[in-house]
């Protein structure tokens, strides 16, 4: 996910390359990435909160990225936190104690696991009598490059921002993997030599990810995720008799969930309200230009400095002071 900061985070942190960071909270700490480097930021580091590493954390945008708010840090969730009841509560706690605020979803997955899901997937791609709903050219089939069993069935692109796959999840498991493992048990969801337990994942990336609420506590409610899932994802499970339409037939159960209304997401205030300043400080710049008022470059200056906006004013002012020459020109016609 994306978070901005509030600019007084950054001035009050130490931030140097290779470092840790100084002038944290004692209970959370940034700590320099080793191995891993996201090359749109400046700064890479590991987030520990009370001892535990809990995320990835990017931070000094190099100005690749297009956000409309300054000094955006982005929060990758490890994978294993996210299979535990306390996501909530380390997020909240993320942000509160950083100084920052939501601005919008990078990437979202939302997975259900079940018993022989790729199988009944195969089953049905390939039947004479059914016909998938979503259309047939986006489906591929993928098996393992040595052994040659199916290893997943997916519809969509890697370029897209919606991708659906269902997936050997249980043979493709590693030691490392061993919180899914104990998920599943806490589930009810049991390892058998008979049952092959795979995965039904919904990807999403850009406007499609931002289609999730910005509520934390629906991130950790299987109900909101599985109607999620089923409003924005289920069609590509689903196939049609046809000779008989109104006979459907789902790869996933989704009997076995119970619904909720998904409402459409509230509008991201934090950005709505910076790009309101904005729109102020270059009327108040243009004021100042035209009427030589002190009273109008203190006041812009200072909407600049309060909300952390030095580097969006260095990229405006090189477009301004071109629409400044028309409007000069129009003041002298």
């Amino acid at each position: 996910m994306i978070a901005t900061a509030n600019n007084l985070f950054w001035n009050d942190l130490v931030i140097g390359q290779n470092e840790e960071v100084v002038g944290l909270p004692r209970n959370i700490k940034l700590l320099p990435m080793e191995d891993k480097n996201n090359f749109f930021y400046e700064y890479n580091y590991e987030l520990y909160l009370n001892k535990e590493w809990v995320a990835d954390f990017y931070c000094g945008e190099k100005g690749q990225l297009r956000y409309k708010n300054d000094n955006p840090v982005r929060i990758e969730m490890r994978k294993n936190i996210l299979y535990q009841s306390e996501l909530k509560s380390r997020l909240d706690s993320i942000f509160d104690l950083l100084n920052l605020k939501f601005y919008k979803y990078d990437h979202a997955e939302i997975a259900i696991d079940g018993y022989g899901l790729l199988e009944r997937m195969r089953a049905l791609l390939h039947a004479r009598l059914y016909h998938r709903k979503q259309p047939l050219e986006n489906v591929s089939e993928i098996k393992h490059d040595s052994e040659g069993w199916l290893k997943s069935i997916r519809s969509g692109s890697d370029k897209s921002d919606k991708l659906v796959s269902v997936y050997a999840k249980q043979l493709t498991l590693s030691t490392k993997d061993d919180y899914i493992k104990d998920f599943w048990a806490r589930n009810g969801l049991v390892i058998v030599p008979e049952k092959q337990i795979d995965r039904g994942e919904l990807r999403l990336w850009g406007k499609e990810a931002n289609l999730l609420s910005t509520d934390f506590n629906d991130l950790v409610n299987p109900r909101y995720l599985a109607s999620f899932f089923r409003k924005y994802g289920s069609h590509y499970f689903e196939y049609i008799h046809n000779d008989e339409p109104e006979k459907r037939r789902h790869v996933i159960n989704w009997n076995k969930f119970k619904s909720i209304e998904i409402k459409k997401p509230v509008k991201n205030k934090v950005g709505e309200s910076k790009e309101a300043i904005k729109r102020t400080i270059k009327q108040l710049y243009f004021q100042h230009i035209l009427t030589g008022n002190e009273t109008y470059y203190n006041a812009y200056t200072d909407l600049v400095r309060d909300f952390g906006l030095f580097k969006w004013k260095k990229l405006s002012y090189r477009k301004w002071d071109s629409d400044k020459k028309l409007r000069f020109r129009k003041l002298k016609g």
